[in-house]
């Protein structure tokens, strides 16, 4: 339409745009051709670690904090945040440790909770012989 030297009203009403729209189109096109006119994708703030450190990062989660000079047993998301402020001198907010780990295919893991006292001898014998006692004594089988 700007080759065929329509006017920017013709060219609003025609595609619809607002016709600031259009003359901010005709501008870009004089400057710098169709080529100039065609979508380009906006790719946002740049990264703050390289696929390398990203790598690194990944192989120290293999280790424990303890293996990493923590003294937690258990990596959490401010804990990753601290250990790449100080190997790397990259800060990241610790809700965005998340998405890092997602990029490294890194699942969030909860740990199991189990009493420190628990006997797993003691409940096998208990559901083996005490507990079929109990049941014989109950008065209906729903008791």
């Amino acid at each position: 339409m700007f080759e065929q030297n329509q006017s920017p009203e013709v060219i609003a009403k025609t595609t619809g745009v607002h016709i600031q729209t259009v003359r901010r189109w005709r501008r870009t096109y004089k400057s710098g051709g169709r080529d100039a006119l065609l979508a380009v994708k906006h790719t946002g703030r740049p990264p703050k670690l390289t696929l390398e450190q990203k790598q690194l990062i990944f192989q120290w989660l293999q280790k424990s904090p303890q293996e990493c000079g923590f003294d937690k047993y258990l990596w959490t998301q401010q804990l990753i945040a601290e250990l790449i402020k100080r190997e790397l001198g990259v800060e990241y907010h610790h809700d965005h440790i998340g998405f890092i780990l997602d990029q490294l295919d890194i699942t969030y893991q909860k740990p199991k909770r189990v009493a420190v006292e628990r006997d797993e001898q003691q409940i096998q014998a208990w559901r083996e012989q005490t507990w079929p006692q109990l049941l014989k004594k109950a008065k209906s089988p729903t008791a």
